[in-house]
C-alpha cells in the first residue's frame, strides 16, 4: 500500500476532525495560527490594505514557514482564497500540522 494511504488511514483513526474545522474565516484563521505556533512555525501575515470581512475582521494571508528558509526544495500549500474551499483547505492544513506536532 502507498505510504500516503497508510498515513491517511492512521490520521483518520487518531484525529478528532471537529477540532480542525473553523466555523467561519476568523475561527479557521485562529486554528491555523495556533496550530502553526505549536510546531514552531514562523508566521508572516500579509494584511489586506483596504478591505475588511463582513464583521469588520481583518482580512489577511498568513504564511507559516516550517524548516529552513534556505532549503533547496520547498513545499507550498495553499488552502483557498474565498468561500467554502478556504475553510476545508484550512482544516486540512490544521490537521496536517496536528500530525507533526
Amino acid at each position: 500500500m502507498w505510504p500516503f494511504i497508510l498515513w491517511l488511514e492512521a490520521l483518520m483513526n487518531t484525529l478528532d476532525y471537529t477540532c480542525v474545522f473553523g466555523v467561519d474565516y476568523q475561527d479557521a484563521r485562529t486554528k491555523f495560527l495556533d496550530s502553526a505556533d505549536r510546531v514552531a512555525g514562523r508566521i508572516t501575515t500579509y494584511r489586506h490594505p483596504d478591505e475588511t470581512g463582513p464583521s469588520g475582521e481583518e482580512l489577511a494571508i498568513d504564511v507559516a514557514r516550517l524548516g529552513s528558509a534556505d532549503a533547496p526544495r520547498q513545499l507550498v500549500i495553499i488552502s483557498g482564497t474565498h468561500g467554502l474551499e478556504g475553510l476545508s483547505g484550512s482544516a486540512s492544513q490544521v490537521a496536517w500540522l496536528h500530525t507533526i506536532a
